[in-house]
């Protein structure tokens, strides 16, 4: 299972939502089958529905 705090915590060096969208694609991507939104990313340009768009990206591939 995927926590967004891990992957956060793993990755300081990502700066915006931006950058971690793909990260979080490439999970989906490798495998990894369960996603938990245990965290809202704190960037300044974290948007609204970032559930729904990290949700997408590991899901679909897309964010």
């Amino acid at each position: 299972m995927v926590l967004i705090s891990q992957v956060l915590k793993f990755h300081p060096e990502i700066k915006s939502f931006d950058e971690f969208v793909p990260i979080i694609r490439a999970l989906g991507e490798q495998g990894e089958i369960l996603i938990s939104m245990d965290e809202r990313p704190g960037f300044p340009n974290t948007p609204a529905n970032w559930e729904f768009v990290l949700e997408n990206a590991f899901t679909f591939g897309r964010g």
